[in-house]
């Protein structure tokens, strides 16, 4: 395509109305020189494989471990049916090094983007998921009961086997032990009771619950925070639980390396790369798993790329300001998220320039920016009115989407309620798309209106004539909504949305906080909306 400004009617186009993402990549591996912060020159892409002695090949860095007598062959270090993944375009070639922006020290966009090695995980058209750690599964009829048969031979990034008692200890040792203090995650209480877990043999387990679930499978393949999180390396993480170690009083070393893995370089993991250093508020490094359990069809251990160099960016800095300026100059080499749209033309204007392509994508959650209410907000007040029904239809009435769309996102997004993707299976007849309609459209009208009438009906009034509405009991009514400080999209988005709230009396205050500050503070239920 001839490149130059980039018309309203041509990104129109170019993103199908309806993308919500954007992946920026490099036309050529390792064209530009690396930034200047990084901690070393970037790698150069090699030639194929060294001609592999056993059944699989290997990336040269590793060969030359192998021959020095520091690894085992990759025959050895691969597990007995090793994970065989088609390429989306072609086979690729081993080396070099990929430049992308981290978020902050939470590593949110970089645990998305390798880290999210589950149970099982989608398919790519999402119609279903498939075996990726679990090999294979088998439920009973009425879906209480499941048998799971991981893979056999997985090692930990160190080496050490990977077995069914490393899910154990997390949810014997770390889930079930009141010392530890984790909650039970999503998909694992049905009707209030946990499920229960019981060993079969080293690669096999039953999971029973108290009623059916056959979901769930399908919520542990969802990102980072779910299964591909409870997957733990138990020799590594025994040393820092008090039932193992005498002198480790508390679980707060154990917790720091199980909600954050990458912090720690020295800490087992069973992704594609490895973290060798991290550096708070400035960088990470990673470099290739010797042990990954994943193979291209032409029998290429993965990943291809050698390293990583990974720009976190500082407490208060603005990470999506930075994506684009290090997209526009070049100094990017793939950034799946997150360029908010209406800074693409101009990402768009510097392809060419850069060396980069733009492909824009479904993001797949259906809401950028969303709101959500904690229902377990210290005010038992401010609770009250988020469970009143009306309190919420006015608040979603209160809000203007359209100007929203306008202002922040250039017109090419969708004005409706956060739903799951039209794409479920659920959705896809014609009474499902009748039922998906009902559901996104549901007072998501601008009707400040209504929404004024709906606060009058329940009791939230003017009572001091201050233009702000009271609680029902008389008492100052304040809403205050947390957002992620690097997300400039959301940021404003909730600045019309305080807009739009104040107008119908609802005072409002927006605060921008960094991301992992704001995960803590949810699960310390301190987070309103």
């Amino acid at each position: 395509m001839k490149q130059g400004k980039l018309s309203r009617r041509e990104f129109l186009r170019l993103s199908a109305v309806g993308a919500a993402g954007v992946i920026v990549t490099a036309c050529a591996p390792s064209a530009t020189p690396a930034p200047e912060k990084a901690p070393e020159e970037e790698a150069k892409p090699t030639a194929p494989p060294v001609e592999a002695v056993g059944k699989y090949n290997e990336a040269p860095m590793l060969a030359e471990q192998v021959r020095a007598g520091q690894l085992p062959p990759v025959d050895e270090r691969l597990p007995e049916t090793p994970l065989v993944i088609e390429p989306v375009e072609s086979i690729g070639e081993y080396g070099g090094t990929w430049r992308m922006i981290g978020g902050d020290d939470g590593l949110g966009w970089l645990r998305e983007t390798i880290a999210t090695e589950a149970l099982v995980k989608w398919k790519r058209d999402v119609s279903g998921t498939r075996p990726n750690v679990v090999q294979s599964w088998e439920w009973n009829d009425d879906a209480t009961e499941l048998i799971a048969y991981f893979r056999k031979g997985i090692r930990w990034s160190d080496g050490a086997p990977f077995t069914v008692d490393d899910y154990l200890f997390w949810w014997n040792e770390m889930v079930m032990d009141e010392q530890v203090g984790l909650t039970t995650p999503a998909g694992t209480r049905v009707k209030g009771e946990p499920m229960k877990v019981e060993k079969i043999d080293d690669y096999t387990l039953k999971f029973t619950f108290a009623a059916p679930h056959p979901l769930f499978l399908d919520l542990s393949a969802r990102g980072f925070y779910n299964s591909a999180l409870h997957l733990v390396p138990s020799h590594y993480m025994k040393q820092f639980h008090p039932k193992y170690n005498a002198q480790v009083e508390d679980a707060t070393e154990l917790l720091a390396r199980y909600n954050n893995p990458l912090h720690y370089p020295d800490r087992p993991v069973l992704y594609a790369w490895r973290a060798i250093e991290f550096r708070s508020g400035d960088r990470i490094t990673l470099e290739r798993n010797p042990y990954f359990w994943k193979v291209d069809p032409q029998g290429n251990q993965l990943p291809y790329i050698d390293k990583l160099d990974v720009e976190i960016v500082p407490a208060g800095g603005n990470a999506t300001e930075l994506v684009v300026l290090k997209a526009i100059a070049g100094e990017l080499d793939m950034q799946v998220r997150d360029i908010p749209l209406k800074d693409v033309p101009l990402v768009k204007e510097n392809a060419e320039k850069g060396g980069y392509r733009v492909i824009m994508w479904n993001r797949g959650d259906y809401a950028w920016p969303w709101l959500i209410l904690y229902y377990d907000y210290p005010d038992e007040g401010i609770v009250e009115l988020m469970y009143n029904q009306k309190f919420r239809q006015a608040l979603s009435y209160a809000i203007n989407r359209e100007r929203i769309n306008e202002v922040v996102a250039l017109g090419l997004a969708h004005p409706r309620q956060a739903a799951l993707s039209p794409e479920s299976p659920e959705f896809r007849s014609p009474e499902g798309r009748k039922v998906y309609e009902q559901w996104v459209s549901a007072y998501a009208s601008y009707e400040p209106e209504t929404a004024k009438a709906l606060l009058d009906e329940i009791g939230v009034k003017d009572v001091n004539g201050d233009n702000y509405r009271e609680r029902p009991d008389g008492t100052p009514l304040e809403l205050i909504v947390s957002v992620n400080q690097g997300d400039t999209q959301s940021i404003e988005a909730m600045n019309l949305i305080k807009q739009d709230w104040e107008a119908v009396g609802l005072k409002t205050v927006v605060a921008p906080d960094e991301w992992s500050v704001f995960s803590q503070r949810v699960l310390a239920g301190e987070v309103m909306i």
